[in-house]
């Protein structure tokens, strides 16, 4: 196995480069990014420098990871090349380095502050390294492109897999790309079954990548906290170039204590890294705006910014567009120069790049992300009709006009006073409509989400009152009024593009979420673009207040405003400033991992619907390189009442064990099956399996919801058991005895009426029964005297949490039509100890235990809410030759 973490050679020589590039980046090429006359201060520069190091290792990491030859030693000569031909630039144009800048006023000490209290509260990541979510999967396929050197995962072990896909794979539903899926968020290619390929754009995972080099996987964890920071300082600066310092700070407050803010910089999705690199572009696109002499310097900072951005996320279309009519808009204008021609050349070679990734690496996510999309848009065909007239009109209206007359008719529409407060009027009648009358009168529907089948409410018409519970209500109402107010007193010609895409990407997704209502992992949708774009509004609320006559009186509204809304603020962080998911997920994956036999197959067996092979099986195999098969019974295309279907899926699965059992024969492996449910019988009666071991994989996360604020902490629990399988000789040798430890390693031996295992801390492991529970064990050898009939001893250890109101119940013991007993359990663990001849046995190899009892329901006795009905509560059960 390829290690993840590089040698300390290449670390080394890493850093290295980093730091050259930093220092030239620092002293020779940012201090010409001055914007009318005016010199950048160090904030600016400090900021330029880090954004550009990002963008520039990122995409030559994202380069190499793309051909099969991501490596960080191959970054690193990248990037040296690199320092040395700007350096080489440098001292050709005899350049002198900038040693000096302004360090800035009041508002960048207050932006230092912001960005340490930032770093504070977000360098406490969730550990999300458990496979079937987003989060998970860019862990999972950074740590495998660390370790490969590829994006695309090459593997004949896939290949094998697709031999037996109806086994062994998941098949998506028509019209979804690719037909077949081993996890979640990895496909397997219909023209070679050997190449999986990850669900993602590849820019933010290969980033990770970079980082796992560095410092291993759990440096991984790191990268979205510290982007986050330079989020708040991308967010302040453009806001400062657009508002002024004041409106900035602000609003890097704000957005610096936001819950949303603080969760998702833990978390290690795309989020923050998308603001970062679309405010830094914003930030560059306005500069050119604003000054027609600007160094193309910008153009070419801007440009890679948004170009890496669009390699990052796939949903960026509406942006791109804006951006793209703000370049034809400058060219028709006849307003082009230098910067923009950096800008708009940097930009074609990222947006090639990403077609050429969308084309070769990544078409079946493209796919299935805009047949949901187009399906969205076939619903609300007035939308799209309305958006298309109106494009049409303007351009149609533009052209008949001409550049100077279609200029000139815009400039008379923004000086009318009129239009501008009806445009006000406009957005705060759209923002009360979407607060409080569209929850009523938009009811929820429900969709199924594949592959759980689980059924979720889609609840776009409580959207905007949704992000009122991270924003607060006062926050909603401020960012209202602030936008209200920019357009009635603001030069709308010079904010256009960036103004237009805040306020369309907050509409396209208060319209519709596009993602699964769970709070708070749908806020995703909202970090990029529209919660900073929020807080910018409501900072120019706040500054651009009317001013009264008496100065005290405004400083004192505005004083009480910031501490409403700050204090507001605060008190919606009060679960997620401790929430810190998955946390010790890490070690104690590792801790699975030293159970794990160094080469061994990791074989699961689950429903087609479970999750629990997603969640361990894309670990083991990206971080461990363990070859990971997953027997999915219960054959969703056929239905249980038919025999026939059943037969030949089971017949399916027999076939793949066999070619398993084969391979791992040839290879010289072991294979151990893992498990948290009972094992599906088809396979526990083919497969000879012996307990090895277990762990109970244990953590926390913050409770998704549907239907409130995310407030509770919930405890993640696996039990997980470990399985030898046996080849045949073995498993012929036989036991002394057999015990299952009900509720730890149990899997192999139960067939049902068991209900899920009692994750009790300090508490023995158990589970509850239903009114009938059946388990099957092997038969020990014998080892009675001659002459003598052999006995059989059965040992149960039993009792039951018992309501007051509900009458002691006898548990009937059999084996097949043999009765053993009965037993009463009572509030204490008691074992009960039964007998029965070898000659009452109905089968020679194996014996199956049926319970027998009396439910209740605590739901119905009013005790809780808990609906089952519960039997008895089983700690083991031990079978041996009685002596």
């Amino acid at each position: 196995m390829t290690s993840i973490q590089a040698p300390f050679v290449e670390i080394f020589l890493f850093a290295l480069s980093v730091a050259g590039f930093l220092l030239v980046a620092f002293f020779y090429l940012t201090p010409q990014l001055r914007v009318n006359e005016q010199e950048p201060d160090c904030v600016l520069r400090l900021f330029v420098s880090a954004v550009s190091v990002l963008v520039v290792v990122g995409w030559f990491a994202t380069t190499l990871a793309l051909i099969g030859a991501y490596a960080l030693r191959w970054v690193a000569l990248l990037l040296l090349a690199l320092d040395g031909v700007l350096l080489g630039v440098v001292f050709l144009r005899r350049q002198a380095p900038r040693l000096r800048c302004a360090w800035g006023g009041w508002s960048e000490i207050g932006l230092l502050g912001l960005m340490l209290i930032g770093a504070a509260l977000y360098l406490r990541p969730h550990e999300y390294v458990l496979g079937g979510s987003d989060a998970g999967s860019y862990i999972n396929i950074a740590a495998a492109t660390a370790r490969t050197g590829a994006y695309l995962q090459k593997d004949e072990w896939n290949r094998f897999l697709a031999e037996h896909k109806e086994v062994t794979l998941r098949t998506q539903p028509q019209p979804m790309l690719t037909r077949h899926l081993q996890f979640v968020g990895w496909y397997i290619d219909d023209e070679d079954a050997a190449i999986s390929r990850p669900q993602f754009f590849p820019y933010h995972p290969v980033l990770l990548s970079v980082a796992m080099s560095v410092g291993g996987v759990r440096a991984g964890f790191y990268v979205t906290p510290l982007v986050a920071v330079l989020g708040i300082a991308a967010l302040y600066l453009l806001a400062r170039r657009l508002f002024g310092r004041s409106v900035a700070l602000l609003a890097a407050l704000f957005l610096t204590i936001t819950s949303t803010q603080i969760f998702f910089a833990r978390y290690p999705t795309t989020e923050p890294l998308t603001l970062l690199l679309l405010f830094a572009a914003f930030l560059a696109f306005q500069a050119l705006w604003d000054d027609a002499q600007a160094s193309p310097l910008w153009g070419v900072f801007g440009g890679a910014a948004l170009g890496a951005a669009l390699l990052t996320r796939i949903d960026l279309p509406l942006v791109l567009a804006i951006v793209v009519a703000g370049l034809v808009w400058i060219a028709w204008q006849r307003r082009w120069h230098a910067g923009w021609s950096a800008f708009a050349l940097t930009l074609s070679i990222f947006v090639v790049q990403m077609i050429l990734v969308v084309w070769l690496f990544t078409w079946p996510y493209f796919w299935n992300t805009y047949l949901s999309v187009y399906g969205l848009l076939v619903r609300a065909p007035w939308l799209v009709a309305g958006a298309a007239l109106g494009l049409l009109g303007v351009l149609g209206l533009a052209l008949a006009l001409g550049p100077e007359r279609f200029r000139f008719q815009l400039r008379q529409l923004e000086r009318s006073t009129s239009v501008r407060w009806t445009l006000a009027i406009l957005i705060v009648a759209l923002s009360a409509y979407a607060y409080f009358l569209r929850p009523i009168l938009e009811p929820p529907r429900t969709a199924v989400a594949w592959p759980g089948n689980v059924e979720f409410p889609i609840l776009n018409g409580q959207n905007w009152l949704r992000m009122g519970w991270y924003l607060t209500p006062l926050g909603i109402a401020l960012a209202t009024m602030g936008l209200a107010m920019i357009v009635v007193r603001e030069r709308l010609a010079r904010l256009a593009v960036v103004l237009g895409i805040g306020v369309l990407t907050t509409f396209q997704y208060v319209y519709n979420i596009m993602n699964t209502p769970y709070h708070i992992y749908a806020m995703r949708r909202y970090v990029p673009i529209v919660i900073p774009m929020l807080w910018i509004f409501a900072a120019y609320a706040i500054v651009a207040l009317p001013r009264f006559s008496r100065p005290w009186a405004t400083l004192a509204v505005r004083g009480i405003l910031v501490a409403a809304l700050v204090g507001g603020l605060v008190y919606q962080d009060r679960y997620v400033v401790r929430a810190r998911d998955y946390a010790g997920s890490l070690a104690q994956l590792y801790g699975l991992r030293q159970q794990i036999k160094e080469d061994a197959i990791v074989l699961f067996a689950e429903p087609s619907q479970s999750l629990f092979s997603d969640a361990f099986g894309i670990p083991l195999h990206s971080i461990f390189a363990h070859p990971v098969a997953t027997v999915r019974t219960g054959d969703p295309s056929a239905k249980e009442d038919d025999p026939t279907a059943l037969s030949q899926h089971e017949q399916e699965v027999i076939q793949f064990l066999d070619a398993l059992l084969g391979r791992a024969e040839a290879q010289g492996r072991s294979i151990q099956l893992l498990a948290v449910d009972p094992i599906p019988a088809t396979v526990r009666n083919h497969l000879a399996l012996r307990p090895a071991g277990s762990y109970a994989f244990t953590t926390q996360m913050l409770m998704n919801t549907y239907d409130d604020f995310p407030s509770v902490t919930q405890t993640v629990h696996y039990g997980i058991e470990i399985y030898d399988v046996l080849s045949p000789e073995s498993a012929r040798e036989g036991l002394d005895s057999i015990e299952v430890d009900v509720g730890s390693v149990d899997g192999a031996y139960l067939d049902e009426g068991f209900w899920s295992k009692e994750y009790m801390p300090g508490a023995p492991t158990m589970r509850w029964t239903k009114d009938v529970a059946k388990l099957t064990t092997p038969l020990p050898r014998l080892n009675g005297k001659a002459g003598e009939e052999p006995l059989l001893e059965i040992q149960v250890r039993a009792m039951i949490y018992r309501p007051e109101m509900v009458a002691p119940a006898p548990v009937t013991v059999k084996i097949g039509e043999y009765e053993l007993g009965a037993f009463t359990p009572t509030e204490e663990w008691t074992t009960f100890v039964f007998h029965a001849p070898y000659s009452a046995l109905p089968a020679t190899d194996s014996i199956q235990i049926r319970f027998s009892t009396e439910t209740f329901t605590p739901a119905e006795l009013g005790l809780s809410g808990d609906n089952r009905a519960l039997g008895f509560l089983l700690d083991w059960v031990k079978i041996l030759p009685a002596h």
